[in-house]
Formats: structure tokens, C-alpha cells, sequence
């Protein structure tokens, strides 16, 4: 079913939350629906296969390659804007929430994934410098601490197999993901049996395992209308999936984002230099490192790249299970300023992005990102907050 040019899709819709939509929402039975008063158009689904979720089994979403990568282009690019000098523009974004940190109180464990990786890719010169390591250190680990915490591994099933991608919180029960991570190109459905796990490490779930509610995708993305470069260089590889709200000991329903807290996303105008470059910290579960089963952190400087539809470019170790992980801007938390004055753009642990696609050069350590714009995270989440109000923010 996937391919290592996995189809992707550039996308381009309205900018108001009235936009045509396609939504996935869990039901008791396959059907379309059409809301007049909203023009979105729902697509709900229980689950078209009878497989459910096998965590044991799960093998990584292929991260989609993109073979006709213009190293020479990109360079070209990069060098001019390291050239310019740059301003911060001043953007719009969302608010980040901490979260209170209480873990599951039932401490649930799934089965580790059992996939055996035979080859690891070598770090390669991308003309990008990049560190990557695992989110924590033994025997400490930072799976359950904020900011980590609002990370996470996404299991879901296709044609009877689980697969598996990494995502993140940008609400109090709405995760961000990448759009191949919940449907195929063009064939007009969702993938099924959802599950999300903030904060996974080694088959345990600190604060649970979640279900979607319902899931929220692009339409030129699912209907295969919206061009893109190779079927793999988009302008919104970006998907939105709320999800179910649980019963505390207080037998009163709460979404996972009171526990873990989410990240703050970005809206309008970027981040970045006036010039295109940037700093993130790509969060992602990859599976030719620690077998998938330990969150990593990748921090790069990327550039945004106007051959290749505006994706930021960064130099990374990840693969495979990194699709749909955050690129956070302002990682961490910020220190009291002594005797300073904060940077141009200090807003923390800001989503600029999700991780959609890497080099075919596996020597060559390059992955892109969809630009955060209006037109795609910025209707998908109002959408979702409209019919979910409760588990958005604040």
C-alpha cells in the first residue's frame, strides 16, 4: 500500500473556517454527509477495517521521498539567505498550556513495537548542521516532563495493518499530525482506529492511550485535486485529530492535554527571518533509532526553500514513524532573564510545522516541512474548536 514516493498533495483552500473540509468522524457506519450551513463536508467512518490497532505488530508510516531534490537549488537558496540580513516578523499564534503532569492512574503498558530495523542510515553531509539524540538520558528520562510530554507516538490502521507516525498536542484534546498520516492520496478516505499515546517509551503510556474523535484533512489532499511537486512536496501536508475525552478518579470527563499540556502553533506570518531561516526542534518517534520505541529530538537550523512550494528544509537523522512530528520553535523552558532582553521572537515551544518528507539520498540528511499557514492548520483547527469547543484552549 505505501511506496517510498508515497503521494502527497499541495493544497490550496480557503482561509476562512467556511472552507470546504473533509472530516473523518468515528461512527457506528460508513457515510458522507454535507453541512450546508458550514460548507464543510463530513465523511464519517467506524472503521473500514476489521482489524483494530496490534501495538505489537506496528511498523513505521515510510517516511514519503522525494528523489528530484535539488541539492544545488537548495544551497543556492540557503547561501542567499545566510547572505541577507533578517528580521522577525511579528506572528500570530495560539498559547502553549503546561499541563498539571498527573500520570494515567491505571499506568497502562502496550505491547513494544516488534519491528527490527537491519540497516541504520549514516549521517550524511546535507550542508545543514543538525544534532540529533534521544529525548532523554539513562536513567532519567523526560518522556513524562513539559515540554516532552506533549509529544507523542500515533498508531493507526490501514488495509489491516498498523502503522505508526508521531504527533503532538496544540490543544487540550487536539493533536497535530501530517495528512499521510490519516489518509491516502486521492482515494477520498481516512485510515481507521486511531490511537494516540503522548509521552510513549517502551510499550508504556504514562497517560494513556487515546482515540480520535474525529479527524480533519485537507480536501484537495484526499481527493487528489491540489498539485504538488513529484506527489510529494506540499503546501499542507498537515493534519488535525481531536480526540475522545476520558473519566478521572473524579468520574467527571477530561481530555489528555490537562495532563500533558500542548504546544502553541503558529498563525499568519512565520517565524522565521525576513531572509527564510529559522531554529526548531523536531520531535519524532523514527524507527532506525532506538527501534521507534524512545522519543528523539532533532534541533537544526532549516531554511524555507521557494523551489520546493516554501517548505522549511532541515538536515536530520530521523526516518521512518517521524512523519507528522512537530518542529517546535523555542523549545524548552524559557529561562528568567538576568541583566538580558529577550530575542526578537521569544514566544516558547511554538508548532511551526510537522515533519512530511525526506531526501531520496539516505547519505544525505535532509527533511521538510509544510509551511503553518492560515489556509491549512489555521482552518483545520478552527474547524475542529467549532465543533469541539472543549477541547481547545482556553
Amino acid at each position: 500500500m505505501y511506496t517510498s514516493q508515497h503521494r502527497l498533495i499541495r493544497i490550496s483552500i480557503a482561509t476562512s473556517v467556511a472552507a470546504v473540509l473533509y472530516t473523518c468522524a468515528i461512527g457506528a457506519a460508513a457515510q458522507q454527509s454535507a453541512s450546508t450551513s458550514t460548507g464543510m463536508a463530513a465523511i464519517s467512518s467506524a472503521a473500514p477495517d476489521a482489524a483494530k490497532v496490534d501495538f505489537a505488530k506496528a511498523k513505521p508510516l515510510p517516511l514519503p521521498k522525494y528523489p528530484e531534490f535539488s541539492a544545488e537549488r537548495f544551497n543556492a537558496e540557503y547561501a542567499a539567505a545566510l547572505d541577507k540580513p533578517g528580521t522577525l516578523e511579528n506572528p500570530n499564534y495560539s498559547r502553549d498550556n503546561p499541563g498539571d503532569g498527573v500520570l494515567a492512574s491505571d499506568n497502562p503498558h502496550v505491547a513494544m513495537t516488534s519491528v527490527t530495523v537491519k540497516k541504520k542510515e549514516n549521517t550524511g553531509t546535507a550542508n545543514l548542521p543538525f544534532s540529533t539524540a534521544r529525548a532523554d538520558l539513562d536513567p532519567q528520562s523526560t518522556n513524562t516532563l513539559w515540554p516532552y510530554r506533549a509529544s507523542g507516538k500515533l498508531f493507526f490502521v490501514d488495509s489491516g495493518d498498523t502503522y505508526v507516525c508521531s504527533g503532538a498536542m496544540i490543544g487540550r484534546g487536539i493533536v497535530v499530525t501530517a495528512a499521510h498520516c490519516v489518509s491516502q492520496f486521492g482515494e477520498k478516505r481516512f485510515f481507521s482506529d486511531f490511537k494516540f499515546i503522548p509521552g510513549y517509551r517502551e510499550g508504556a503510556a504514562p497517560f494513556g492511550v487515546w482515540t480520535a474523535a474525529k479527524v480533519y484533512a485537507p480536501p484537495g489532499y484526499l481527493d487528489g485535486t491540489a498539485p504538488c511537486i513529484n506527489g510529494v512536496v506540499c503546501e499542507g501536508d498537515v493534519a488535525v485529530i481531536v480526540l475522545d475525552p476520558q473519566k478521572g478518579p473524579d468520574n467527571k470527563n477530561y481530555y489528555v492535554g490537562k495532563r500533558t499540556g500542548w504546544y502553541s502553533y503558529w498563525l499568519g506570518k512565520e517565524p522565521f527571518t525576513s531572509s527564510g531561516l529559522t531554529h526548531v526542534t523536531q520531535i519524532g518517534y523514527p524507527s532506525c533509532l532506538d527501534n521507534g520505541e524512545r522519543m528523539q529530538r532533532n534541533d537544526a537550523q532549516g531554511a524555507v526553500s521557494a523551489s520546493n512550494h516554501k517548505n522549511t528544509v532541515i538536515g536530520s537523522l530521523m526516518c521512518g514513524g517521524s512523519s507528522g512530528g512537530p518542529w517546535i520553535a523555542n523549545f524548552g523552558i524559557q529561562p528568567a532573564l538576568t541583566d538580558t532582553t529577550p530575542g526578537a521572537f521569544a514566544r516558547p515551544n511554538v508548532v511551526i510545522g510537522v515533519t512530511s518528507w525526506g531526501t531520496i539520498n539516505q547519505d544525505v540528511k535532509r527533511q521538510g516541512a509544510s509551511p503553518f499557514v492560515s489556509s491549512n492548520i489555521g482552518v483545520l483547527a478552527k474547524a475542529a474548536c467549532k465543533d469541539y469547543p472543549d477541547a481547545c484552549n482556553d
